[in-house]
């Protein structure tokens, strides 16, 4: 198989770029997420592909947020992922794929530490309602993020949702993973 693809950030006349495999790829981004990309999208990328677009970022998540239900026959993050990437690469061969990769809990994982949420000047946590990366409903608090236990569990999993994206042959597209958490993804409470 071909070799990955070597991205870096560097100066390029002056001013930022992305340069992948020595060459300045165009500036314009486009963002995805994967629990909402069908069919439906592809000559949307196409169009965008035409137009010199070369950078997709596609918001994933992992089996632990996402567990497949077999009984629904609904796959998992990490299934869900792989499609979107290999969605994008079918109408833009040539693309470069950001994994956006959604480093929040699932809400399971919120209820069961209750020690990891954040605590108010009253000693209690207050219930959040939180975008569909975590849950589609309110789970009992905010978890810190500053939890050990929370940033361990989400660096264990992300290296098995890596090694997984690696046996995919799109994954030499991949240029880079982009770690969001938080409220909106955006590393805020």
């Amino acid at each position: 198989s071909a070799r990955a693809a070597q991205a870096k950030i560097a100066d390029w006349n002056g001013t930022p770029a992305i340069v992948v495999d020595g060459k300045p790829v165009p500036p314009m981004l486009m963002t995805m997420t994967e629990w909402d990309i069908g069919d439906y999208d592809r000559p949307y990328f196409k169009r965008l592909g035409e137009a010199g677009l070369r950078v997709f970022f596609v918001t994933v998540r992992s089996d632990w947020q996402l567990p497949p239900d077999a009984a629904k026959g609904e796959p998992g993050g990490t299934e869900r992922a792989r499609r979107a990437v290999k969605l994008v690469l079918e109408e833009v061969p040539d693309a470069y794929v950001v994994l956006r990769y959604q480093a929040n809990p699932p809400a399971k994982w919120v209820e069961e530490h209750p020690e990891e949420l954040v605590i108010f000047s009253d000693g209690k946590p207050r219930p959040t309602r939180c975008p569909p990366t975590v849950n589609f409903g309110t789970i009992p608090g905010m978890w810190s993020l500053y939890s050990e236990k929370w940033r361990e569990r989400t660096c264990r999993e992300l290296r098995i949702f890596l090694e997984e994206m690696r046996k995919m042959p799109e994954y030499k597209r991949i240029i880079s993973v982009f770690l969001g958490a938080g409220s909106t993804s955006e590393w805020g409470h």
